[in-house]
């Protein structure tokens, strides 16, 4: 609805779906490949995703549009370096953020 609206709609892909099932270094070891979170998601792909964007469309800053997990990496990433995502991002829609993680294995949940 937004690009048939006119607006320049970009979509991100997270790391660990179908579409990403083999990693650029093939020297790299199956548990090593699965070693990320949501902080690096957001430190590291977001940033990459949205530095992309803006060389392509030459705009100053985006709307961001994030949903659920979209949601908890921009979070994570933006408390850790502001300065970036103030600088990048105009506007922060987040949608259905996660509440529950009750399928992760971890001391902590």
């Amino acid at each position: 609805m937004l690009a048939e609206a006119g607006y320049d709609v970009w979509m991100g892909n997270n790391r660990g779906t179908r579409f990403s099932p083999d990693h650029a270094d093939p020297n790299i070891s199956k548990f090593d490949y699965w070693q990320f979170d949501w902080e690096d998601m957001g430190l590291k792909d977001d940033t990459a995703v949205i530095d992309y964007i803006l060389s392509n469309n030459g705009a100053d800053q985006i709307t961001y549009v994030g949903h659920s997990e979209g949601t908890a990496q921009i979070l994570a990433a933006s408390t850790l370096i502001p300065e970036y995502f103030n600088s990048k991002i105009k506007a922060c829609v987040l949608l259905a953020p996660p509440a529950a993680v009750s399928h992760i294995d971890n001391a902590l949940f």
